[in-house]
């Protein structure tokens, strides 16, 4: 690990030293006039947002003035005497801490006068950054801007100066403070890469002074602009050197505010289980030290992130026991925060007595943290149809605004108030609850005082919000009401927003007013006009791809809720317009249909980005018509079943007819021959779509059923849910697939489908697998990569294969892992393996990185999971998860400069209760860079799996078959054992993912 200086500087060097700001010659100072207290702008927080970290004192510097600029008291106050300017600051910095904005402006303003009169440029430089510092807070950016502006002007010209005699210590050391004020104020007005110029600046003019804390305190803020920009791992590399170096040291509040924000980032990128051992710690600290606000600030941090755990509890299986639990422990958490905030504002503190539930609401009296936590639990409530209660405590949240001093965070509290009533009002509508008409006169007050006051302080951000959500509520009116003048409103306010959203280049709400001005659009049967709105924002949406896994937790957590359902109803409307062309025209709009196919493998894309939570998915599409050739010359018809809410639409990918028919695709082609680029341009696939009559939750209902009835191994019902399976999926398109010779099936599945079998579908007659060979795929915008990779040859053909036979770490034994490793090495004689106690994560590390094998077999326990963290493969000394296999795959695909050709995962299942587990299947196989992967969703039978591996080997050596028809060979060799009486539970979970050539 490189020293703590030496990580600061490289960090340096990367992010910021590539910046530079000149600061210019002193200038007129800004004139303090008093501010109106009803004129503010505010700092934005989501609902799920964690406390903003307080702002943590800096060591004095060696003068008489208060020259720390977060309002720290000094340590030896020898001029902090009545009506001093340094008594003004230290009255200044606890009106601050006590949240009283206008009256620490007021202080401040008048410490600033008292330096002007006396004459004192250093001091005045100090208190016009203090000053700034409460502008930003208060929403006053241009002020705020100015201010400092002003400040640094006179410390650079006192640098200059050769008639100054002050010490050019303490004018450096308040120039560093003062810079990272600028970067406070530049993060906020959206100018990451300026603020981390300016903190680059503020932390080498600390590390000149020798002063660690200032360097590590302004290293916490670059921490903080490197979050703003979305890059969360490396916020995490700046502050675990921090946390390090403070963890041998005396507790102190740097200490526990550290442990916070780092925290805070794992909250952020999803490391829950982190997130919640940091905070925990950062809680018992402040609870140790005294120190309440940090206290409050952890305290709500941990109920975020229970209700993070909740979310993804319910991703995963609905309202289970672990969701309930972990929703009750956030409200739980919400409620000790704002009980702690009233004590603290000295509601109840005074008399030594304890808030009791409900009554810190009803004082009304809170600070921001508390209405944070307050506006968190309202929604939260909401969120889980607590209606009634809800109803009756939003009341209390609008009470606690009214009282809160004018904040920035106050404008966004507004707003968030404002879209909980919504929901609140979308909510008893659809449970036909009767809720006053008082809800929606507050929306409409709250957003148009948003509206206006954000118009007035040039918050064009807020202002943004402001008015899409007032479209979105005047579009939630016309669907109730059905009037015209409720659509026209909305959709001068949706374009509104829009044209504000697009000036400010805020793709991350953008995409969200195209999406509403769609849906108004297509409520008045606009279809062409709607499909464009929606293919804006999932253009959009695709260009934040990358992104989306860079902004905070929520937005990854909302992704079924506010990135998925565009795609899907992007794909209904088009499938509308294509049967309507196909009632006038008496054919299908292959470019319609195109559309809706790039559309749903987007989404495809984006959901497995947002899975990853890294853009590591190439989508250099190279040419697709040469994909169109490999498919139509290997006989490979694509499928796409796409869920829809009322029915399930089937988009169906089949070749041309050829004059002169290919071998079939099942005979492994040179790469010659499937590579050829046509000479003039030809498109070989016929696009066309078929509609099945079931709607979501009834397909939900069959596939389980059908899951449940091939997964037991003891039942005889398998086979007729098989055939209803077969009906709804495969029997619309039949007859096309036998007119085409198809002898290869890609599914691109969706939703539920991912965790079913397509092998064990049944005509009646026949499994699927028993007539085609069948292959997964994330999308064919992969398939140009997946598709360039060499056959496998015998003079290469080798295996690195690791196995585990004997129980570890709670799993049961798998008896049969050596003889299946045995089979492989009697096929394949270049097979090199470790077994048990040899198979640690070094030694397998070790062994892909000396190993020129194109295949690595792994006959081990493991999981997939929805979720990265729960998604893992098994080692003798412990679990792998998908981000170190991926690691240790592409040490052995560098070693071999070609990536790995073949994984195969022979005893892995996905997560049981996880209706989105084949998510991590399908991870894992992008993640590792492998060409093809094998896996099983559920673990198999020990015997059946090693004897089917041995064939799919066999298979493989041959070299006259492609990896897919290789595994059809694999599972009919048992389907056909009398010993496993034909049942799927043998032979149907094993999936090929990828290339199946």
């Amino acid at each position: 690990r490189l020293p703590f200086k030496r990580q600061l500087w490289l960090g340096l060097l990367i992010t910021t030293l590539a910046f530079c700001i000149g600061i210019g010659q002193m200038k007129n100072i800004p004139a303090l006039s008093p501010s109106p207290t009803d004129s503010s702008s505010f700092v934005p927080f989501p609902l799920l947002t964690l406390a903003p970290s307080p702002l943590a004192a800096f060591e004095d510097v060696e003068t008489t003035i208060v020259a720390d600029v977060d309002i720290a008291p000094t340590s030896a106050p020898t001029s902090a005497l009545p009506h001093s300017p340094q008594f003004l600051l230290n009255q200044g910095r606890s009106h601050y801490e006590a949240g009283q904005l206008p009256e620490a402006l007021n202080a401040i303003r008048a410490a600033v006068a008292l330096y002007r009169q006396q004459d004192n440029a250093l001091g005045e430089a100090v208190a016009l950054s203090n000053f700034a510092l409460v502008q930003e807070q208060l929403g006053n950016l241009a002020t705020a801007t100015r201010t400092i502006t002003a400040s640094l002007d006179i410390l650079t010209s006192l640098g200059q100066d050769q008639h100054w005699h002050g010490k050019e210590r303490d004018r450096q050391s308040a120039l560093a403070q003062s810079l990272n004020v600028q970067a406070q104020i530049l993060l906020a007005q959206g100018q990451p890469d300026a603020a981390l110029a300016s903190l680059g600046q503020a932390t080498v003019l600390f590390d000149e002074l020798g002063n660690e804390w200032g360097v590590m305190r302004s290293q916490i803020r670059r921490a903080d602009a490197l979050q703003s920009r979305g890059f969360h791992q490396e916020a995490i590399a700046v502050l675990q050197p921090i946390y390090d170096t403070l963890e041998a040291q005396p507790s102190s509040p740097l200490k526990v505010s550290t442990i916070r924000n780092l925290a805070t980032v794992y909250y952020q990128v999803g490391n829950l289980g982190e997130a919640e051992a940091l905070m925990s710690e950062s809680l018992d600290l402040a609870q140790r030290l005294n120190l309440p606000k940090e206290t409050i600030a952890a305290q709500l941090g941990i109920g975020n992130i229970f209700r993070a755990q909740a979310a993804v509890a319910r991703a995963q299986g609905g309202f289970s026991t672990t969701a309930r639990e972990k929703m009750a422990a956030a409200l739980d958490a919400y409620q000790t925060v704002i009980q702690l905030d009233v004590n603290r504002q000295g509601q109840t503190g005074q008399t030594g007595q304890t808030a009791q539930p409900g009554q810190a609401e009803q004082t009304g009296q809170i600070g921001l943290t508390g209405l944070q936590a307050q506006l968190n639990r309202l929604s939260l409530l909401i969120e889980t149809d607590q209606i009634d209660i809800a109803a009756t405590q939003w009341q209390m949240a609008q009470a606690a605004l009214a009282t809160l001093p004018p904040s920035r965070a106050g404008l966004y509290a507004h707003i968030n108030l404002a879209k909980s009533l919504m929901a609140l009002k979308e909510k008893s509508a659809n449970a036909q609850t009767t809720i006053s008409e008082t809800e929606s006169q507050i929306i409409e007050q709250e957003l148009r005082y948003v509206q206006q006051q954000a118009y007035a302080l040039g918050d064009r951000r807020a202002e943004a919000f402001a008015l899409g959500y007032l479209g979105e509520w005047y579009e939630f009116q016309y669907k109730t009401t059905q009037q015209k003048s409720q659509w026209d409103q909305a959709t001068t306010l949706t374009q509104e927003a829009l044209l504000l959203s697009n000036q400010l280049d805020a793709q991350d709400m953008t995409y969200q007013w195209h999406w509403q001005m769609g849906r108004l659009l297509a409520d008045r049967g606009e279809i062409d006009e709607a499909i464009a709105a929606y293919q804006s924002a999932v253009q959009i949406l695709d260009g934040l791809r990358v992104d989306l896994v860079k902004v905070n937790l929520e937005v990854q957590f909302s992704f079924q809720e506010n990135v998925e359902p565009i795609h899907r109803e992007l794909v209904n409307l088009l499938l509308q317009k294509d049967d309507l062309f196909t009632a006038a025209e008496n054919r299908s709009n292959r470019n319609i249909i195109q559309q809706a196919q790039k559309t749903i493998e987007s989404l495809q894309l984006v959901e497995l980005t947002n899975f990853l939570r890294e853009a590591c998915i190439n989508l250099d599409t190279a040419d697709l018509g040469q994909v169109d050739q490999v498919l139509t010359q290997t006989h490979t018809a694509v499928v796409y079943p796409i869920i829809l809410s009322d029915r399930l639409e089937i988009i169906l990918s089949l070749p041309e007819r050829l004059s002169d028919p290919s071998p079939k695709s099942h005979i492994k082609q040179s790469s010659d021959a499937l590579s050829a680029p046509s000479s003039e341009p030809s498109s070989f696939q016929t696009l066309t779509h078929v509609t099945v009559d079931i709607n979501e939750s009834d397909l939900d209902d069959l596939m389980d059923q059908y899951y449940q009835g091939v997964y037991n191994f003891i039942s005889i019902r398998y086979r007729s849910l098989a055939q209803k399976a077969y009906d709804v999926l495969m029997r619309p398109i039949e007859e096309d697939l036998a007119s085409r010779d198809i002898d290869t099936l890609v599914f691109v599945l969706d939703g539920v489908l991912r965790n079913v079998p397509m092998a064990a579908l049944n005509d009646g007659e026949q499994f699927l697998v028993e007539k085609y060979s069948i292959a997964l795929t994330p999308g064919i915008q992969l398939l140009p990569e997946l598709l360039s990779s060499q056959p496998l040859k015998d003079e290469r053909l080798s295996v690195a294969a690791l196995g585990l036979s004997e129980g570890r770490q709670g799993f049961l034994p798998l008896p049969n892992v050596e003889n299946e490793i045995e089979q492989i090495r009697a096929v394949i004689p270049a097979t090199q393996a470790l077994l048990n106690e040899h198979f640690t994560q070094e030694n397998f590390v070790n062994l892909l990185s000396t190993s020129p094998s194109p295949i690595v077999h792994l006959a081990t326990h493991g999981q997939f999971s929805s979720q990265q963290e729960n998604t893992f493969v098994l080692t003798w000394d412990e679990k792998i998860n998908v981000s170190d296999l991926s690691q240790a795959l592409r040490v052995g695909a560098d070693r071999r400069q070609a990536p790995i050709e073949l994984l195969v995962l022979s005893a892995c299942e996905t997560a049981s209760g996880d209706r989105r587990a084949a998510l991590g299947l399908a991870g894992v196989a992008i993640r590792a860079g492998a060409r093809s992967t094998v896996a099983s969703l559920w673990q198999v039978d020990d015997a059946a799996a090693a004897e089917m591996m041995g064939e799919f080997y066999a298979q493989i050596a041959s070299q006259n078959v492609s990896k897919a028809e290789a595994l059809r060979q694999a599972q009919l060799k048992i389907l056909n054992n009398p010993q496993y009486r034909k049942h799927p539970y043998y032979w149907a979970p094993f999936v090929l993912v990828g290339n199946w050539l």
